[in-house]
């Protein structure tokens, strides 16, 4: 196992002193470690490089795309490097945990379920902008950089096309795969990924932040990437809002042709959404194509822009002109003038010379 293989090196990860383990999956393991010179704290994840120059060049290149990252919801790395025997990835550390150990403890309102889907969307939108797909989005790559807000951060995108290489993203014999199948979409069980492959996974998260269950259940990868491509949605559902549904048609549609054009545009369809159910109006799909960030503001009409209780807030739509406003300024242009006559009429009085000036 590339765990054991892992733990029992002895060996010093570049300049840094592992001081216990975070956490580990099937290809990698976090350990909490020490920055030797500086002696400031940071996660690190250990992968194994296999002697593979291929994955060592793949690994570096994408670290460095994604140092340039800067945004406030992507967790960008500090240093890498590898050893010979595994390569290696220091993280800033992420106090609040993931996302996964929050949904196992307790329960999103409407309202957090929202701004941390937004946060999600954020993220995926500049990273997406930038040529940078994730593929691997679930909650335990979602962190929490504090214990006491919920300040969202995407971490691992780099490793999502690293481990690829050396891992065939499709079903094996053995019923095992890279990626987490409660999550992927249809075309990943195929070996295929896309930006569109992203946004399923998105969708796949919201839904179970709305709701506390996954989207589909099964005992095996097999019979998840069966559910995935083949079961009809669960919808309607008690906890997903009336107003969702066409977006998570969209969002979690089997083919990913028929997903949105890209992240920005899910974005804009998710405000729409939102916004008609603060409005209390029924669902409608709507056509969004060619909207942009900057139309966000003019599609989320309605009763918002009023904070919820967790501060989630759509844009507000501009004031709009009533009768009572254009009564308000008639009245005042009245007074203005009136005010003007009667300053010329005590001109005239007090000052006769001004009168015979205007009559010659």
């Amino acid at each position: 196992m590339v765990a054991e293989k892992v733990i029992t090196e002895n060996r010093q990860p570049g300049n840094y002193q592992r001081l216990g383990l975070l956490g580990k999956g099937r290809l990698a393991e976090v350990w909490l470690a020490r920055q030797l010179n500086l002696g400031f704290a940071v996660a690190l994840k250990i992968i194994p490089d296999k002697q593979d120059n291929k994955l060592i060049t793949q690994f570096e290149k994408e670290v460095e795309w994604l140092a340039r990252l800067e945004h406030p919801n992507i967790l960008t790395p500090v240093d890498y490097g590898h050893t010979g025997d595994y390569l290696y990835l220091a993280m800033p550390l992420a106090p609040g945990g993931s996302l996964e150990s929050r949904l196992n403890n307790r329960r999103f309102s409407r309202d957090e379920a929202f701004q941390l889907f937004d946060q999600l969307l954020d993220g995926l939108t500049f990273a997406h902008s930038n040529g940078i797909i994730h593929r691997d989005l679930k909650p335990s790559n979602l962190l929490f950089l504090t214990r006491d807000n919920n300040r969202l951060v995407i971490t691992d995108f780099c490793l999502a096309n690293t481990l690829s290489l050396n891992e065939d993203i499709s079903l094996t014999l053995t019923g095992t795969l890279t990626g987490s199948p409660e999550y992927m979409a249809p075309e990943q069980f195929l070996g295929q990924t896309g930006q569109a492959s992203d946004q399923y996974s998105a969708g796949v998260i919201l839904f179970e932040l709305l709701t506390g269950q996954k989207l589909y259940r099964g005992n095996t990868a097999w019979e998840l990437g069966m559910r995935h491509t083949n079961d009809p949605l669960p919808f309607p559902h008690s906890q997903v809002p009336e107003s969702l549904e066409p977006f998570f048609a969209t969002a979690l549609n089997k083919s990913p042709e028929r997903r949105f054009k890209n992240i920005q545009e899910m974005r804009t369809a998710f405000y729409r959404a939102v916004s008609r159910l603060s409005a209390g109006k029924p669902a409608a799909d709507l056509p969004i194509s060619g909207a942009s960030q900057q139309d966000n503001a003019s599609l989320c009409l309605a009763a918002t822009g009023q904070p919820s209780s967790n501060g989630f807030t759509l844009p507000a739509a501009r004031p709009v002109k009533t009768g009572r406003n254009r009564n308000l300024t008639r009245n005042f242009v009245i007074c203005l003038m009136v005010l003007l006559i009667g300053l010329l009429c005590l001109v005239l009085i007090t000052q006769p010379q001004v009168f015979l000036w205007l009559r010659a």
